[in-house]
C-alpha cells in the first residue's frame, strides 16, 4: 500500500533533521555534570551551625555541615569533582580534624581541589591538605601549622567582687576551674594533649604534601606564611583562584573542555543548591568571561548582596591575573 501510495501521489521520503541536538538539550535542561564549589568560610566550630541575626562573634561554619556537604557531594553521580573553597582562620582542632578525614574519603572517588582566599590558616590549611591539589593567592595568609590552648582563670575577678565557689571534683586531674589556677600536674596534662594534636597536624601535612617531617617541623610551630611562601615550602602546589581550580578540577576529572560542565556553589545552611544558569556557562566560550561571571557568582553569594559590574572589555587572549582572582 506504501508503494502504491508513493507512486499515486508522486511522494518522496522528507530528510531527517535533528532538531533537538545534543548540544542543544544540554543549553536547556543543564549540563550531564556539574563541579561542586564548597564553601568553607569562617571559624571552624564543633556541630551545626544555625544562621543568627546577631553579628557577635564573626561569621562561623561548623564541621558537620561541612562535612554532609562532602559526603553529599561524593554521593551525587552529578558533581564530577570538587572544589574546596576555604576563607578560615582556623577553630577547633577535633571539628578540623573531622573535616580532614571527610576531604580524604571523598578523594578516593573524585578529584579535591583547594582554593583558598584571604586566609586558609591552622585548622582551614588542615582541612585543605587532603585535597589533590591545592591554590592560593600571592597575598593568601596560610601556614599556622600548630595548636592553641587557652586556660582561663577568673580568680582574681572573682575575689574582687566577692563571688566565691565551691568546687566538688573527681580524680586525680579533674582539670582546671574557672575560679582557680591550674596546678602544676593540671598543666602538664594539657600540654600533653596540645603536644598529641600539633604532632597530628605535622603527620598530616607530611602526608598530604608528601614532606620531610623534619621540614615540615622547621616550617610548623604556628608559623603564618603568605601564599607565595607557602608554594615556596611545598605547602600549596600553586598561585591562582577560583577560576583556576575550577580548570584544574575538570582537568583531574577526565572532562574534556567541549563537554558541557557546570558549576554548583554548596554553601553551609544554604538551600538549595544554587548553581549557574545552563544557558549562561554553556554561551560563555571567552575564559575571559568565564572568569569575571564565575567570581561575580561566588562574590554575590558570600557577601549575600548583589553586585554591580562596571563596563568591561574582555580580551581572549588575556591570561589570568592574580588580582582579578578570588
Amino acid at each position: 500500500m506504501h508503494n502504491v501510495l508513493k507512486k499515486s501521489f508522486a511522494l518522496r521520503q522528507a530528510p531527517q533533521r535533528n532538531f533537538f541536538t545534543a548540544a542543544r538539550k544540554h543549553l536547556a535542561w543543564g549540563a550531564l555534570g556539574n563541579i561542586a564549589v564548597i564553601v568553607l568560610q569562617g571559624t571552624i566550630v564543633p556541630g551545626h551551625v544555625k544562621p543568627s541575626f546577631v553579628g557577635f562573634g564573626g561569621k562561623k561554619v561548623g564541621a558537620t555541615d561541612v562535612i554532609h556537604m562532602l559526603q553529599k557531594a561524593g554521593n551525587d553521580r552529578s558533581v564530577k569533582a570538587v572544589v574546596l573553597y576555604i576563607d578560615s582562620p582556623g577553630g577547633d582542632a577535633v571539628a578540623s580534624d573531622l573535616m580532614l578525614q571527610a576531604v580524604r574519603k571523598l578523594g578516593q572517588t573524585k578529584p579535591v581541589v583547594a582554593s583558598m582566599g584571604d586566609v586558609a590558616a591552622s585548622g582551614g590549611y588542615y582541612a585543605a591538605v587532603g585535597a589533590h591539589f591545592i591554590y592560593a593567592q600571592p597575598t593568601t595568609i596560610t601556614g599556622s601549622i600548630g595548636v592553641l590552648n587557652v586556660l582561663i582563670s577568673a580568680k582574681q575577678l572573682a575575689n574582687k567582687l566577692g563571688v566565691s565557689a565551691v568546687e566538688v571534683a573527681r580524680g586525680k586531674l579533674p582539670g582546671p576551674s574557672l575560679f582557680r589556677s591550674a596546678n602544676n600536674k593540671e598543666l602538664q596534662r594539657y600540654q600533653h594533649i596540645v603536644d598529641w594534636y600539633a604532632s597530628k597536624f605535622e603527620q598530616a601535612v607530611q602526608e598530604g604534601r608528601k614532606l620531610d617531617p623534619k621540614k615540615v617541623h622547621a616550617i610548623a610551630q604556628g608559623r603564618v606564611w603568605t601564599g607565595k611562601q607557602a608554594l615556596q615550602h611545598g605547602l600549596v602546589d600553586a598561585m591562582g583562584g577560583l577560576p583556576h581550580a575550577l580548570a584544574k578540577a575538570r582537568q583531574l576529572a577526565k572532562v574534556s573542555p567541549s563537554t558541557p560542565l557546570g558549576m554548583s556553589l554548596w554553601v553551609p545552611g544554604k538551600s538549595p543548591t544554587l548553581r549557574l544558569p545552563r544557558l549562561w556557562a554553556q554561551a560563555l566560550q571567552i575564559p575571559a568571561a568565564q572568569r569575571v561571571l564565575h567570581q561575580a557568582q561566588l562574590l554575590q553569594e558570600l557577601s549575600h548582596s548583589p553586585l554591580a559590574i562596571l563596563p568591561f572589555v574582555l580580551h581572549e587572549d588575556e591570561a589570568p591575573s592574580h588580582a582579578s582572582d578570588l
